[in-house]
């Protein structure tokens, strides 16, 4: 990327066997550490999800489910 340049990342949690990773936030440590800059950060709404029709799923699993994501906006530094 030239000098000055904006990227943006669009990033979302996951679950995997049972484990939360707020991957959002490890994207970002890794992206500052390789030199970019934040620049801006905006969430996307997706609206409710299928799964919300399911009350008793959501209450025996005990897991919200998943209805938006990270936008990460970077700047190479100048």
């Amino acid at each position: 990327m030239k000098r000055g340049a904006f990227a943006v990342w669009c990033i979302n949690d996951f679950r995997k066997r049972g484990k939360f990773y707020p991957y959002h936030v490890d994207t970002m440590n890794l992206l500052n550490a390789a030199g970019f800059v934040t620049h801006d950060i905006f969430v996307t709404d997706f609206g409710r999800t299928f799964r919300s029709a399911f009350v008793n799923q959501i209450v025996e699993q005990q897991i919200l489910p998943k209805r938006h994501e990270y936008g990460w906006v970077m700047r190479k530094p100048v």
